[in-house]
């Protein structure tokens, strides 16, 4: 069971084990996994939940963790834009068997490419570490069927720096957001991204949604953005379930949620490079093209 409003490597891992991915529909709040929605479409062959902490903001974890327990099955967490979010006080990966954490160059913290996973049980722990050196648990004993999934001594010493500093990325992304939130917050046509005291924001992408607009308005929002220099992009346009493998495979989804928000979010950049100066502009930018393409 799991999110199509992503990236497809969720999907992919499923497919690419031998198993059938069944697609759920989000939270339109959120854009996260719907736990309603997963319960739903649960049947006697699901063997696992794989909700998506989607553009650095928590899927319900624990309203996740009791529907995995009900029914005895797996919650794998894909954290790849998790970096720095904190779900009931703790990190992302608390609540779920393993989490899934991507260090590609986009991310709040990197080492390049590639990627880690985390998880508090010791036979899994065992299992991943045999898996990503062929198998091996003593060197050229090979117990089971592995592959070389290392990461290379240069990418983890660049990630080891990179975790002492994340706290201060996210807290430059955090100022950036909330500088955005407070000039976009005049316009009527935009659902701006939130949090909560129980759900804090790692912010790794500043997501608005164009109210009751048509994917044509969103994208020539976009495009008149880009046009001023502003790096704006709407992630995800094609959604999973509507991609031909998938489709073709696996069967069509009703998905209204997730299709109606692929068709109006856009993200704008506040990684930390984005200075005070350039957050006011790319925001108030925004609200001219809005106030220009939509007069009040």
């Amino acid at each position: 069971m799991c999110l199509v409003f992503t990236f497809v490597a969720t999907a992919e891992a499923v497919a690419l084990a031998g198993a059938k991915p069944v697609f759920a529909d989000i939270d339109p709040k959120t854009y996260t996994l719907s736990p309603t929605a997963v319960e739903k479409a649960l049947t006697k062959k699901t063997k696992a939940i794989l909700p998506v902490d989607l553009y650095g903001f928590s899927a319900e974890m624990k309203p996740l963790r009791e529907i995995a327990d009900k029914h005895g099955l797996a919650l794998v967490e894909d954290a790849a834009q998790a970096h720095g979010l904190t779900y009931e006080g703790k990190p992302a990966g608390a609540f779920a068997d393993v989490a899934c954490w991507s260090m590609y160059a986009s991310k709040n913290i990197m080492t390049g490419e590639g990627g880690v996973a985390t998880t508090n049980n010791d036979q899994l722990d065992e299992t991943l570490r045999m898996i990503r050196t062929h198998g091996e648990k003593a060197k050229y004993a090979s117990l089971i069927l592995g592959t070389n999934y290392r990461m290379s001594e240069i990418q983890a010493a660049i990630g080891n720096v990179q975790l002492s500093r994340l706290p201060n990325f996210v807290s430059k992304r955090r100022q950036n957001a909330q500088q955005l939130t407070k000039i976009l917050q005049k316009s009527s046509r935009l659902v701006l991204p939130y949090e909560t005291k129980d759900r804090q924001h790692s912010w790794y992408l500043y997501t608005a949604r164009l109210n009751d607009s048509t994917e044509i308005e969103r994208n020539t929002l976009i495009a008149e953005l880009k046009n001023k220099g502003i790096g704006a992009e709407a992630y995800y346009v094609n959604p999973v379930h509507q991609m031909p493998f998938y489709r073709e495979n696996f069967g069509s989804a009703k998905l209204p949620e997730t299709d109606k928000a692929a068709k109006q979010v856009f993200s704008l950049p506040i990684h930390p490079g984005v200075t005070e100066e350039q957050a006011r502009f790319i925001g108030e930018t925004v609200l001219s093209l809005l106030q220009l393409f939509y007069p009040v």
